[in-house]
């Protein structure tokens, strides 16, 4: 449920704005020259002011410079729009340049405008997954299978997040959502195309990505920790635990003191766990022998510890993944098979092909899985009776 909002007054002193008002987008009335007009060549647009009062106004206060609210209206005197038709409202085609070149390209072909958004709906899960600037073209798409929601109830607890770029003519970023299966193999569960990677585009993705498997929270999600995904993540994933890739870490570790002893002391504080007190003394004595105390980056890392250090997120369960080195196999591959000059409808499908050989090599697995068994140690090992126990058991 929601409404649509727009800027109503703003009031300057010596250039500073010290007044603001917003109103809702049913305010006011069309004007009557408007409604009766005996020459009019076009189509009158539909009516959406109904006179409604709800507003708010704030004011800066001149001796601390703190922004108040000196009125609220919050009653509306229309219906609020569902969630699927939030996509419709104004303040929701508020973003920037999308990705219009693409419609460009599939109507160059002779592909109709309605079958092109058929064909982004289809792929994007329904056309309330599909954003749209206030010009009606097209800026962010998310999409998914009905396969993919089935898997993410199995295997969905723990998810890496990672873009990449060069794979379209339009150069937007492709955000891949992937984790691992009952076989540890690389599992997709979406893919969006972006119009850029702001927070409020990641908020965006990450919400659609939630609605469609009924808002079905992850336990822990890999990231290489960019600011604008923490700060989605903050907003939408709150409960979440938040881990850094390992691997982005010690190459920037690397980066930050071009020093083997240094990159070697901080890995063993990423990946061994120790109490925290010893932590923090491991960690004060490696900046000390290093003289790394002004290093900003040394104090990020100490401020974010507790999503890289073991001594934070022992008993996490994390499904092994460590790094995002999943997803950096995952952009090779799609780099191979995507060519920047395809179209919207030639890189889905290359994508969705992509997608369809995993899941052969899937079941390629769970029939080794389910009609073979593993060559287990010699006949004299004690324990054989339970790796035979387990062989029946453990894919």
């Amino acid at each position: 449920m929601g409404f649509s909002k727009r800027s109503d007054d703003v009031k300057r002193r010596d250039g500073v704005v010290f007044m603001r008002r917003w109103v809702c987008s049913n305010e006011g009335y069309r004007r009557k020259e408007y409604l009766n007009m005996p020459n009019r060549k076009k189509r009158p647009k539909p009516i959406t002011c109904t006179g409604c009062q709800a507003a708010l106004r704030v004011v800066r206060l001149k001796d601390n410079n703190i922004w108040l609210a000196r009125v609220f209206s919050y009653e509306h005197n229309h219906d609020m729009v569902s969630v699927a038709e939030l996509q419709f409202l104004r303040s929701n085609r508020e973003v920037s340049d999308g990705l219009p070149a693409q419609v460009r390209s599939m109507s160059s072909i002779g592909i109709k405008t309605s079958q092109i958004m058929s064909h982004v709906a289809l792929q994007s899960g329904g056309y309330e997954r599909i954003l749209l600037t206030k010009k009606n073209r097209l800026a962010n798409v998310f999409w998914e299978d009905e396969t993919s929601r089935n898997d993410y109830i199995a295997f969905g607890d723990v998810i890496a997040f990672d873009t990449t770029y060069m794979t379209n003519t339009y150069n937007k970023p492709l955000f891949i959502l992937m984790g691992v299966n009952h076989h540890f193999s690389t599992y997709v569960f979406g893919f969006a195309l972006l119009v850029d990677e702001t927070v409020t585009t990641y908020s965006w993705m990450l919400r659609v990505f939630l609605r469609c498997h009924n808002n079905k929270k992850l336990l822990v999600v890999l990231t290489d920790g960019d600011n604008a995904m923490q700060g989605a993540m903050r907003e939408n994933l709150p409960e979440s635990t938040h881990r850094l890739c390992a691997w982005h870490l010690t190459k920037n570790a690397f980066r930050a003191w071009n020093d083997p002893g240094f990159t070697k002391g901080f890995v063993d504080l990423m990946y061994t766990y120790y109490l925290e007190e010893v932590f923090l003394n491991k960690w004060n004595n490696l900046i000390e022998t290093y003289q790394m105390e002004d290093s900003e980056w040394c104090q990020l890392q100490c401020i974010r510890r507790r999503m890289w250090a073991e001594t934070y997120l022992h008993g996490q369960f994390v499904a092994e993944m460590r790094t995002t080195q999943q997803c950096e196999s995952m952009n090779f591959c799609f780099k191979k098979i995507l060519l920047k000059r395809y179209t919207l409808r030639e890189f889905i499908t290359a994508i969705d092909l992509a997608v369809t050989k995993m899941r052969h090599i899937e079941r390629q697995h769970d029939y080794m899985s389910k009609h073979t068994l593993p060559q287990l140690p010699d006949q004299t090992d004690a324990l054989r009776i339970y790796y035979e126990q387990c062989s029946k058991f453990y894919t």
